[in-house]
Parts: structure tokens; C-alpha cells; sequence
């Protein structure tokens, strides 16, 4: 069937109106969509203009406030320091008291079990005596008295072990004291400058012509701290800073923490019998009598003091003769004196001598006893009070 011109063009139209209507219907969804976007994007920066705006306004009323309680607290400070509370400094002033005598209380007591330990031990281990003194009671116990015969004495790490004789009192009293007037200028009348290092001058006496490889070494200071608080400090640090007499070639301070000391007799602080093993391919070992005083010097002054002196066993030696690996020394010790200078200043004196092995050995042993100086007065000196050296 044929379609009539007129109709065609009817359809024609029909078509295109149809089209314009979808164009339009399209750009007003598109117009509509733009609009929302462009709604969302204006809310969306309002929204974040305002927490912005929030944001730093916390940050200034923060600061405001930090700035309020910093015055409040320059404040206060300023008026304690202006009042100066007696109740205050009093109370201040017990608590320091306190403190100090809590920290002597913990010394005292961890000397005493450690003293406590070291009995219980030797109590716990059955006396491996020579056959001299087998034939002797049974129930002989090992406890220090001057009414023994002795007895071994153990060491760490699987170390040989020797028998020790006591002293008496009146042995020990009997060996040379370092504190004596004199016995320094007896022992070495001159000394020869050396250098100084961080503060320490070094001197050195020459040896004697029947001693050639003995060294002997002082090292004096004067030191920003009183001398209560070194000698305090001196005892509550006594094992960190317990010297070592003398050392083989090639040790370092690294190795320490493999040395022996143990005290064999204690008659009172001030007098003790110890004893120390440097373990090494010969292990270094030696009796010594450990010694502390105080005295009162003119204008009420006061002079403080330990020493350690290296003293011969014969018994003990002969017992011990045929020990392999093992040296005993006999001749040595040293001596630390703190003179008070005014409430915040100390004169540090520090001598030192043994018989070496060779001139090399002593140059080794003096470098050793310098850093063992320093050592010390780090541990000593409170640390803002240490001095700097250019």
C-alpha cells in the first residue's frame, strides 16, 4: 500500500518535535544536576570554612590559656622566692636529712648481707684442708677468727682456690700504715712532673735502686665538690670504684667485671683483710689490708683517707706454692686523701705504686691508674659540678 506525500511529511514533523522535546527534557536534567553540584561545592566549603574558623579559634583560647597558667606559675615562684616559707625550707630540709639517712641505712645493710652472704657460703662448703690440718676436730668451723687455723677460699669461674690464714689484730696493726706521718716521704722523698690530663697532674718517683722495674704515681686535683659528699660518695660507689692494684699487659677496663675482691677479715669499717684475682693466661692475685680514717686539721678543717696495701702471707704462700698459672704479688698499694679546701672544694690526692714486670708493663699500669682517676671523680663529683677542660 502506498503512503500518500502529505502523510510522509506529517510523520516527518512528528519525529523532529518529538526529538526537540527529548533535547529538552535532557539539558534541563543536566541544568538541574549542575545546579545541585554547584549547591553541594558551596555548602561543602561553607562547611569547611567554619571548622577552620573553629579550629583556630580552640587554638587561641589554648593559647590564652597555656600563657594564663605559665603567669600563674611565674607567679607563685616568684612570690615563694620573695616569702620564703619557714615551714617550707624547714620541711625541705627534714626530707634531705631523711634521704641522707635512708642511703647510709641501705649501705649499712647491704654491706651486712653481703657480709652475711659470704659467711653462709664458706659455712654451706666443706673445708678442703691440707692433710696438716686433717687430723684436727671435725666440727672446726670456717667463720674469720683469729682463733683458726684458716680456711679456702673460693673463687668464681672455676678459678684455683687457696687457703688462707687470718691475721690477728695486733699482725695487722703491725704492718706498715700509709696514713703514718712520714711513710710517703720514706717511701719516695722526690717526684718528677709528668703531664696532666683533664685536670689531673700526674707525677712520678724514680725507683729505687733495688726495686728498678717498681712503679710508683701521684695525681693530685682540686675537685668542685665538698668533701662530705666525695666521701660519701666514695663508699656507696665502693665497688664500682674499688681499684685494681695491678694488671697484666693488655687489659682494658672492659674486664673488670671478671676481677675478684672479697673480704676475708673485717675487724671494723676501718680495717679489713681482702683479697684480689685478675684472671688472665697467669692469673694475678694478692692479700691486701683495706684502711679508711678521718681527721680533724686546724681551723676545723677535715682530712679523709682510704688506702690499700698489699701485704705477704708466708703461710698462706707456702701453702699455695705449687699453684700453676697463678702470681702472687706482694709489694704494692695506694692511697686516696681528700683534704676540705671550704664547704664546696676538696684537694684530691691519689698515689699508687707496684712492682711491674717491665718498663713496658709500667707505662700500661700508668695509663690504667689515669683513667681510674678520672673514673672516679666522674662518679664522685656531682655531674653539674664537673669542671670543663679545653
Amino acid at each position: 500500500m502506498l503512503t500518500s506525500p502529505d502523510e510522509g511529511i506529517t510523520s516527518s514533523g512528528f519525529l523532529t518535535s518529538e526529538l526537540d522535546v527529548l533535547n529538552a527534557i535532557l539539558a534541563t536534567e543536566e541544568d538541574r544536576e549542575h545546579e545541585y553540584h554547584c549547591r553541594r561545592m558551596v555548602n561543602f566549603r561553607r562547611k569547611k570554612k567554619q571548622e577552620r574558623k573553629e579550629l583556630n579559634d580552640e587554638l587561641r583560647r589554648l593559647q590564652r590559656a597555656m600563657k594564663m597558667q605559665e603567669d600563674i606559675a611565674r607567679s607563685d615562684a616568684r612570690i615563694i622566692r620573695q616569702s620564703r616559707d619557714p615551714s617550707v625550707m624547714t620541711l625541705l630540709r627534714e626530707v634531705i636529712v631523711e634521704k641522707e639517712a635512708l642511703l647510709a641505712q641501705n649501705m649499712a645493710l647491704r654491706k651486712e648481707i653481703q657480709t652475711h652472704t659470704t659467711f653462709y657460703k664458706l659455712l654451706q662448703e666443706e673445708p678442703q684442708c691440707n692433710k696438716e690440718y686433717q687430723s684436727q676436730s671435725e666440727k672446726a668451723t670456717l667463720w674469720p677468727s683469729v682463733d683458726q687455723e684458716g680456711w679456702r677460699v673460693h673463687i668464681p669461674d672455676g678459678e684455683q682456690s687457696f687457703y688462707f690464714h687470718p691475721f690477728s689484730r695486733e699482725e695487722f696493726d703491725a704492718f706498715p700504715n700509709p696514713f703514718d706521718p712520714g711513710y710517703t716521704t720514706k717511701s719516695s722523698p722526690y717526684y718528677a712532673y709528668a703531664g696532666t690530663f683533664l685536670g689531673w697532674k700526674a707525677y712520678r718517683a724514680p725507683s729505687p735502686p733495688d726495686k728498678p722495674l717498681s712503679v710508683r704515681v701521684r695525681f693530685t686535683k682540686r675537685i668542685q665538690c665538698s668533701v662530705d659528699t666525695a666521701y660519701k660518695n666514695s663508699w656507696a660507689k665502693e665497688a664500682e670504684l674499688f681499684p685494681i692494684l695491678v694488671t697484666p699487659l693488655g687489659w682494658g677496663y672492659r674486664q673488670r667485671h671478671k676481677v675478684t675482691t672479697q673480704v676475708l677479715q673485717e675487724f671494723d669499717r676501718d680495717a679489713r683483710v681482702m683479697f684480689q684475682n685478675i684472671p688472665g693466661q697467669i692469673d694475678f692475685r694478692y692479700l691486701f689490708l683495706g684502711r679508711s680514717a678521718q681527721w680533724e686539721l686546724s681551723g676545723g678543717r677535715r682530712k679523709m683517707a682510704f688506702s690499700m696495701l698489699m701485704v705477704d702471707s708466708k703461710t698462706t704462700n707456702r701453702a699455695e706454692e705449687h699453684q700453676q698459672d697463678v702470681q702472687w704479688f706482694t709489694e704494692g698499694g695506694n692511697y686516696l686523701t681528700l683534704t676540705e679546701v671550704d664547704e664546696t672544694t676538696t684537694d684530691a690526692v691519689y698515689e699508687q705504686w707496684v712492682d711491674c714486670e717491665s718498663e713496658l708493663h709500667a707505662k700500661h699500669l700508668m695509663l690504667q691508674w689515669t683513667h681510674l682517676t678520672v673514673r672516679w671523680e666522674q662518679a664522685v663529683v656531682p655531674s653539674n659540678l664537673l669542671p670543663f677542660h679545653q
